[in-house]
C-alpha cells in the first residue's frame, strides 16, 4: 500500500528531467541530483499553508527563473554586452529602462581634435565636458588636458 511512493517520485524525476546525453556518470550523477531536488523541493513548496499549490511544471518554471535573475542582473551591468542580447535579458527580467540620455560630451558632427597635429586629421565626435572643445580617446580624460590643468 506505501509502495507507490517511489514509483511516483520516479515519475516526477522523468517528466520534467534536466538529464542529456552525458557521456560521463558522475556528470549523470549530477543530473539525476538536479532531479531529485527540484521534486523535493516542489513538494516542500506545496506543503507549506502559505504558499499557494502549484504544479510540478510551474514550479520548476518559477525556480528556474529565480535561480536565473541574479546572473541575469549581473550580466545586465556588463558594458560591452550586445545590445540584441541586453534586450533580451531586460524582457526577461521585465525591467522598465528609462530612455538613453543625450551625452553632454558627444559633438552633432565630427571634428578635429583641438591637441593633436593638424597634419594627423584626427577627427572626433567627443568634446570636453567642461569647454566643449573636440578631443580624440588619445587625448580625453573626463575633462581635456587642459581643463584638468585648471581644476
Amino acid at each position: 500500500m506505501t509502495k507507490g511512493g517511489t514509483d511516483l517520485f520516479d515519475q516526477f524525476c522523468h517528466r520534467y528531467s534536466t538529464t542529456r546525453k552525458p557521456y560521463r556518470w558522475p556528470l549523470r550523477v549530477f543530473y539525476g541530483m538536479i532531479d531529485q531536488s527540484g521534486v523535493n523541493s516542489c513538494a516542500l513548496y506545496n506543503f507549506n499553508y502559505v504558499n499557494e499549490r502549484l504544479p510540478h511544471r510551474q514550479f520548476l518554471i518559477q525556480l528556474s527563473a529565480g535561480l536565473l535573475e541574479p546572473f541575469l542582473r549581473r550580466r545586465l551591468t556588463n558594458v560591452t554586452l550586445q545590445r540584441s542580447l541586453k534586450a533580451c535579458i531586460i524582457s526577461m527580467l521585465g525591467i522598465d529602462v528609462p530612455p538613453p540620455q543625450e551625452r553632454s560630451d558627444q559633438l552633432p558632427k565630427r571634428l578635429r581634435c583641438h591637441f593633436c597635429d593638424t597634419n594627423l586629421d584626427k577627427k572626433t565626435n567627443t568634446a570636453c565636458i567642461v569647454c566643449q572643445v573636440p578631443i580624440c580617446r588619445h587625448h580625453r580624460r573626463s575633462v581635456c588636458t587642459s581643463c584638468s590643468d585648471i581644476n
